[in-house]
């Protein structure tokens, strides 16, 4: 029985010194940028995307992002995307949280964006700040619309396993 003991908490340490002690440099890089980017990587952790088919075989691209927490009366999302003209037709009209309206919504440039997303949505989209009543649901669902076609994008305003 001793002996067995005694094995158990050899293979214990074994395996934490294997994780611990040989991890690849590279690891510990990735490691190490993730935990100095942090922001960036958070900014896109409340970022989602949708895409719609129009008539033709071209495709609209909508990036979403929530920037929760950011100590306003509403809830405020970034809406960029691909061409121009049809963003802002899903910006000004068709688009709901929790089924109700967007509050306004101001065209940004680039240089505009939180600075998580700076680099992360390409210049050639249309970029609106966007503002919708304040929900009190943790769970926040956004539906798009665009010709007849409806996504629906899911934000969370705590961890996404604490919501049921």
């Amino acid at each position: 029985m001793l002996f067995h003991k005694i094995e158990l908490v050899t293979i214990l340490i074994g395996a934490v010194l294997l994780f611990t002690g040989c991890s690849d440099k590279n690891d510990q890089e990735l490691y190490r940028t993730i935990r100095n980017d942090s922001n960036r990587f958070k900014a896109l952790r409340n970022t989602e995307k949708a895409t719609f088919r129009t008539g033709t075989d071209d495709e609209v691209v909508v990036l979403v992002s929530y920037l929760p927490d950011r100590g306003v009366e509403h809830e405020e999302f970034i809406l960029a995307g691909t061409p121009k003209k049809t963003i802002a037709t899903i910006v000004l009209g068709n688009s709901r949280l929790n089924g109700q309206p967007p509050l306004s919504s101001r065209a940004l440039s680039t240089k505009q964006l939180p600075g998580g997303l700076r680099g992360n949505i390409p210049p050639w989209f249309a970029i609106y700040k966007v503002s919708y009543p304040k929900i009190s649901a943790r769970r926040l669902s956004l539906l798009l619309q665009l010709d007849g076609e409806k996504k629906t994008l899911f934000f969370y305003k705590i961890p996404k396993y604490l919501v049921k």
